[in-house]
């Protein structure tokens, strides 16, 4: 199968708030839009973490859906970015395969965003049915999110969970069958229901299973990580701080508001406080490698950062707390010589972006993306939920983005769509998921052949006093 690469990630941008909203009403002035209610599985706004796949083969890029009415689908639309050359014709499948609709989107250009097109006359579907909607592209350079697993925000219309996106490679356009990383290629139907049309399920409420008080036995907790009780800095930072000298020991301060610019490779962080602050080791397009933070907190400031605590790569975290950001730590960098990751003996504790749930909050614990082998150990990793805010995972390691092996070794984990997700080789043992946690499942591994699944891996329940019961084994599967 082709690699996808996805190589760059857009910006994160607002959502609309669609918990109280039965469906989504496109405007009926679209050239050919049929009269009456028409609905989709998202909202008008941009798509969530969308990028653009540099790969110019042809490929026709779909949607798997189920009506929860009958109706008719209307037409399709797609998130169109400007290195996505036409012609571009859509299809209307049936789930064995049978094309019952196509249509000619016909020139694209302009800015990036939605392109729709309607068929010649809607075709009428049956409740419960599953059909794929797609267009073909045949110069490539596709929308696509990786680990998408969030839900329609249509009563009318369901996709399952991680499982929607679907693809099938070709200079003609054919029926698309073949899935990758759970990857959202966004093309919706566009639909129009008979009769009443309930409300959308709003999403089930995991557990959250984090405070500032949350302890698990054999695990590290906010009290035992980050700078110590008590501590105080001896010089604090407003904004943006530059290291230059290879070697620089930097402690005891805190950074409020800012960057920290690692620009040399061998230093040392050692008990400073970031407040609404980050890390970033990689300066103009070089790694700066054997970076070392101990004892150190990344702690929520009065702006949301949209950004990992400490990226890109070549680093080693210990003992490091990270509270209430809304993305945890992230390797990456490889191709810009970023080394291995190692995060040991650490507590974070992601949390819901803010303005969620009207921002598409798609957070991560630990995230990698073009990174080199990574290793975490004795380690909390916890991503909380809000109403209608749901993150992707505490742990998300794809593949064919980039990524080399994952040694996951005693670490605790709750939280996301699926809680651990893994698609490289990798060794897991002593991994524990707490129950109940997640949206989907506790885990997804797509790399089972390939994983040594050791001892120790369970789901687990967590008692308030910190006691840990084994619940069942966690299996390597998907």
């Amino acid at each position: 199968m082709r690699k996808l690469l996805l190589i760059s990630l857009g910006v994160i941008v607002a959502l609309v708030a669609l918990a109280v909203v039965a469906f989504l009403v496109i405007d009926p002035l679209d050239d050919g839009a049929p009269s009456g209610d028409v609905v989709s599985l998202w909202p008008e706004v941009p798509p969530a973490h969308v990028g653009v796949v540099n790969d110019e083969g042809p490929v026709e890029l779909g949607t798997a859906f189920t009506s929860k009415v009958e109706g008719a689908v209307a037409g399709v639309r797609f998130w169109w970015t400007p290195r996505n050359e036409g012609p571009h014709v859509a299809s209307l499948w049936s789930s064995d395969g049978e094309r019952l609709a196509t249509v000619d989107f016909g020139e694209t250009g302009g800015q990036e965003g939605w392109r729709t097109a309607w068929f010649d006359q809607p075709v009428e579907i049956e409740q419960g049915e599953r059909h794929v909607v797609s267009y073909h592209a045949p110069q490539g350079n596709f929308a696509q999110t990786v680990g998408y697993s969030g839900q329609s925000y249509s009563g009318a219309l369901e996709i399952e969970p991680g499982k929607s996106g679907v693809y099938a490679e070709g200079a003609e356009s054919n029926f698309p069958t073949k899935s990758w990383e759970s990857s959202q290629y966004w093309v919706d139907p566009l639909f129009m229901p008979r009769g009443k049309v309930p409300e959308a399920a709003a999403p089930a409420d995991p557990k959250i299973v984090d405070t500032d008080d949350f302890k698990a036995s054999g695990y590290p907790t906010s009290a035992d990580t980050g700078v110590p009780e008590d501590w105080e800095p001896e010089q604090t930072y407003t904004g943006d701080l530059d290291v230059d000298e290879p070697g620089t020991v930097l402690e005891d301060v805190r950074i409020v508001n800012g960057v920290l610019h690692v620009r040399a490779p061998d230093v040392t962080i050692r008990r400073v406080e970031f407040v609404g602050s980050r890390i970033d080791n990689l300066q103009a397009n070089a790694c700066n490698n054997d970076l070392v933070i101990e004892d150190s907190s990344f702690v929520r400031g009065d702006t949301e950062l949209f950004q990992p605590a400490v990226q890109f790569g070549g680093y080693t975290a210990t003992r490091v707390k990270v509270i209430g950001l809304s993305e945890g730590l992230r390797a990456g960098g490889a191709e810009h010589g970023c080394g291995p990751v190692v995060v040991e003996d650490s507590y974070l504790s992601i949390a819901p972006a803010d303005g969620c749930p009207d921002v598409d909050w798609h957070g991560d614990g630990f995230q990698a993306n073009s990174a080199a082998p990574a290793t975490i150990r004795d380690t909390t990793i916890l991503l909380n939920h809000d109403e209608g805010c749901l993150g992707n995972g505490a742990i998300f390691h794809p593949e064919n983005s980039g990524n080399e092996r994952l040694t996951v070794e005693n670490v605790l984990v709750g939280g996301g769509g699926f809680s651990f997700r893994l698609g490289t080789p990798g060794r897991v043992s002593g991994l524990k998921v707490v129950a109940d946690s997640w949206q989907y499942g506790p885990s997804n591994v797509t790399t089972c052949d390939r994983t040594t699944w050791g001892a120790g891996n369970e789901i687990v329940s967590v008692s308030p006093d910190g006691d840990i019961s084994a619940l069942g084994p966690l299996s390597c599967e998907r």
